[in-house]
């Protein structure tokens, strides 16, 4: 670094990389890097800065996973228009709002004093260290890092680079805008520079849309590997309703239509075995996979064959067979949980209703009758 700033002439300097990813929680009790106060509840209603930590091809390859731009604020130390650029430039409300959907790395050569501040995390309030010219970083080496690696790529051809200065470059790299007079810009500039090259890079992701998108990523890839279709097409769904364009969408997209086929391929196996013999387990399967796709599109498809099964004549003893099963099931799951929990006379009357006539057979019943032979006894004596 030291080298770099011995190629700068009077009054130029290396640059500045801020990464703006943006909250809603008042993070800097200072409110911005000139000091400025805000209440409270101002605090709160207000997105705040939150500058990139680390290099600039980490933040390059950020910008790409997010399909956001990059925005650099160059800034020299103990200069009057770069002050002017730190203190009127970066605090600017409408430009932190769109720098949600931005990398932005903030890289300042100076080493200032540290102290301590206070800020709201996930509501509760915490004390941290911080720089205090550049707050949103804990120490100088976070605002310093980028310095060399950004004044290698764009310093000028007699090896100065005018400070402060504005770069914006598309996700993709590529350069959309550019102020290196030395001045800063007005930022009315800087505001439709990066407006525009959002509309350009088309929709982007906040980092917390970015964290919502790879967890709902990693719970479809869960969930199709146990062949979870349904759970598994819900997850990619959300996906798709955050990310459009990019990597996730497409494996997104694509993880949709295979649990979609994969679904629609179990459906038709279950109504396979809706003939005499097999009926009991492809009614099951049919409102297991209902239970699965509630709120789905496949939900009506699913009630609409079920009811269908109910109506066929030479399956109708085997389903109706089944749903006794299962309400004997829950019944002596109830009984279970009531004497557990020393009710014993509401227990007690549940293991009864399983056995008397109507649950005659059932797997519940039967295991009813073991564990209480006596009850067994007195049911069967009355005949009911």
């Amino acid at each position: 670094m030291d080298a770099a700033l011995r190629t700068l002439g009077g009054g130029t300097a290396l640059a500045l990389a801020l990464t703006l990813v943006a909250g809603t929680s008042n993070a800097l009790a200072s409110g911005g890097p000139a000091g400025q106060s805000r209440g409270k509840k101002e605090a709160k209603e207000q997105v705040v800065l939150r500058p990139f930590r680390g290099g600039l091809e980490a933040a390059r390859a950020s910008a790409k996973e997010r399909n956001v731009p990059l925005l650099l604020h160059v800034i020299l130390e103990g200069e009057p228009q770069n002050d002017d650029y730190r203190d009127k430039i970066l605090p600017h409300q409408e430009l932190i709002d769109l720098s949600q959907r931005a990398v932005v790395i903030v890289s300042n050569n100076g080493q200032h004093d540290l102290h301590t501040i206070k800020e709201t995390v996930e509501g509760e309030q915490v004390e941290r260290q911080a720089c205090t010219v550049y707050p949103w970083f804990e120490n100088c080496h976070q605002h310093r890092e980028c310095w060399d690696q950004i004044y290698a790529e764009w310093h000028d051809d007699d090896g100065d680079m005018r400070c402060p200065q504005t770069i914006l470059l598309l996700p993709g790299g590529e350069l959309s805008y550019r102020c290196n007079d030395g001045d800063p810009p007005p930022v009315g500039s800087v505001v439709i520079a990066l407006k525009k090259a959002q509309k350009i890079a088309g929709p982007g992701l906040t980092e917390g849309e970015l964290l919502h998108v790879k967890r709902a990523l990693d719970r479809g890839r869960q969930m199709a590997a146990a062949q979870k279709w349904a759970e598994a097409w819900r997850s990619f769904q959300d996906v798709l309703a955050v990310a459009t364009l990019g990597l996730q969408a497409e494996e997104a997209e694509a993880g949709s239509g295979a649990a979609l086929a994969a679904l629609n391929g179990e459906i038709e196996a279950a109504r396979a075995l809706l003939v005499p013999g097999k009926a009991a387990a492809g009614y099951a399967r049919l409102v297991e996979l209902a239970a699965s796709t509630a709120g789905l599109p496949f939900e009506k498809e699913l009630s609409a064959a079920i009811r269908k099964a109910e109506k066929q004549k030479d399956i109708e003893d085997e389903i109706e067979r089944w749903k006794l099963e299962r309400e004997a099931e829950r019944l002596y799951a109830q009984a279970c949980e009531l004497l557990e929990q020393e009710q014993e006379r509401k227990s007690e009357g549940l293991f009864r209703r399983l056995l008397r006539r109507k649950y005659a057979g059932t797997e519940a019943a039967k295991l009813t009758a073991e564990r209480f032979p006596e009850w067994a006894a007195e049911e069967k004596a009355k005949g009911k």
